[in-house]
């Protein structure tokens, strides 16, 4: 049972996730920027249909390497923290060991059914010579990410946001440096690109690998076949909501490469990648820092504490949405033509409906909290499956009439209808409040700093965009300030942390000088 002093418990815990989220955010930013250098490149030293394939290839390793988790990466929050409450008789050790090994023989197995699919599947059913060519080379990759998300959810459980996101950066830059130098060298195309992708992403799981095994020395054995037994029970249902979202990826593009074309798959693709840019900083930061910490939570203060603290982390995340939507709305066009060449003007029209889509999509790590805590995943496995082909049904009917814009609206609908369960089953296991006249506040807000950024014009493409995304931040800044009182309250707390800490160090006025 809770102690009464619980339920107030509720702020610090939102605190530590503006922290973490604040970590991954700075992350993703280093990483998305070097998504951004390199996306005009690709856009410009491969043609539409080379870019299309690139999209195809990348959805099918998502596919296997999705497979090849088992969903296991989905436990590893949870099952650390009854580790660590002393649940499992098992030490943090051996708990690493674990899932390290256990996810590395499912990578294993993922591997070998990805070879079987290069062989046996017919050239024909590809659309696309190029893909049937690289499938076999591949096929090593898919145990590299296998084993990479392994460890980078170990980190993420132990909320080593810094190390963990210094990793990524680390490896995205030595992973750029590389592509750069071998397609404008010794390996031009999409050969080069690959091969600068294996080099470093295998030699940097290699290497985080073997620093977690000797920081975590085992005594009492390396693998716990019935804690990994366990993990695979609970997180294989889990599995739908990756898979759902590796279809929602893979089923349109396939859509549209077999009905359009691979110039179709390049247009979209560019659209949906460079949307997706924004849900990785800001959507992607919130969830990575999100599920240890209600997992924590549960565990040492039980189920309301937890419940508000997903509302309250629900209520910012919808803050922050709303900005995003009518933001990408006023000025994702004009950024990705500039960044991708006008060649890709006509996929402007399909970043709303992607980006809201994305937006929709990531509020399932706050509805589903109440099936991943009381391990019920296996409820939303039906609906995941109809969204799935609900979605490539969509698809078949509106990309004909609508071309990629179609293809968006499927993928809206789909993420709708997939939230929407998530938010009924959730809510048996862990009720919570939604903020709807909040969340009807911000869209007011968020309108009306769209229509302040689109009377913004400066004469030129480069300025105007750079203005309008200043002009947004601060206005949509200052309209949240003056009319949300919880906002006010965070950002009070904020400075008076910032304060605290610069007077500390002696910087702040009157603060007194340090001593030798």
């Amino acid at each position: 049972m809770p102690s009464p002093a619980a339920p107030r418990r509720g702020a610090p815990f939102l605190w530590r996730l503006v922290v973490h989220s604040s970590h991954y955010t700075a992350g993703s930013l280093l990483v998305t920027l070097a998504s951004l250098i390199s996306f005009p490149i690709l856009t410009h030293a491969f043609s539409v249909a080379e870019y299309g394939t690139l999209n195809l290839i990348g959805s099918l390793l998502l596919l296997w390497t999705g497979l090849g988790k088992l969903g296991v990466q989905q436990s590893i929050a949870r099952f650390h923290a009854e580790t660590l409450a002393a649940r499992r008789p098992l030490s943090e050790s051996k708990f690493v060991g674990t899932v390290l090994i256990g996810m590395g023989a499912t990578g294993l197995a993922a591997t070998a059914g990805w070879i079987l699919m290069a062989w046996f599947v017919p050239v024909a059913w590809w659309h696309d010579t190029r893909v049937a060519t690289l499938l076999m080379p591949l096929s090593g990759l898919v145990l590299v990410r296998v084993a990479d998300s392994a460890i980078s959810n170990v980190l993420r459980a132990q909320q080593r946001s810094v190390l963990l996101n210094a990793y990524l950066v680390v490896r995205k830059y030595l992973t750029l440096g590389l592509v750069l130098l071998l397609i404008f060298t010794v390996a031009p195309g999409l050969d080069g690109f690959y091969a600068a992708t294996y080099i470093v992403e295998a030699t940097s799981v290699v290497a985080l690998s073997i620093y977690l095994l000797r920081r975590h020395p085992s005594t009492d054995g390396r693998f716990s076949a019935g804690t990994f037994r366990d993990m695979v029970v609970f997180g294989a249902p889990m599995i739908a909501f990756e898979i759902a979202g590796i279809v929602l990826n893979l089923g349109d593009r396939y859509v549209l490469q077999s009905l359009l074309g691979p110039e179709a798959v390049g247009l979209y693709s560019a659209a949906y990648n460079f949307s997706d840019y924004v849900r990785v900083v800001l959507f992607t930061s919130i969830a990575q820092a999100l599920t240890p910490i209600y997992a924590r939570l549960y565990e040492e203060h039980g189920r309301e504490p937890t419940a508000r603290f997903v509302e309250r982390s629900l209520r910012m995340y919808l803050m922050l949405s709303a900005a995003v939507l009518a933001g990408m709305t006023a000025v994702g066009g004009d950024i990705l033509t500039l960044l991708a060449s006008d060649r890709y003007s006509t996929s402007r029209a399909v970043i709303p409906l992607v980006v809201a889509a994305l937006c929709i999509d990531g509020g399932a790590p706050f509805f589903s909290a109440g099936m991943y805590l009381q391990k019920r995943n296996h409820l939303i496995v039906p609906f995941v499956v109809i969204a799935a082909i609900g979605n490539i049904a969509l698809n078949l009917v509106l990309v004909p009439r609508m071309g990629i814009l179609g293809s968006a609206a499927a993928t809206l609908a789909s993420y709708v209808f997939l939230t929407a369960a998530a938010w009924r089953i959730g809510g048996r296991f862990l009720p919570l409040r939604f903020p709807f006249a909040d969340l009807l506040k911000f869209a007011v807000l968020a309108v009306a700093m769209y229509g302040i950024v689109m009377q913004v014009s400066l004469g030129s493409r480069w300025l105007d965009v750079g203005a309008k995304i200043v002009v947004g931040v601060v206005a949509y800044g200052l309209l949240v300030l003056a009319f949300d009182r919880p906002a006010r309250e965070l950002a009070m707390r904020a400075a008076a942390g910032a304060w605290s800490a610069w007077k500390s160090r002696g910087l702040a006025p009157g603060a007194q000088e340090p001593t030798a």
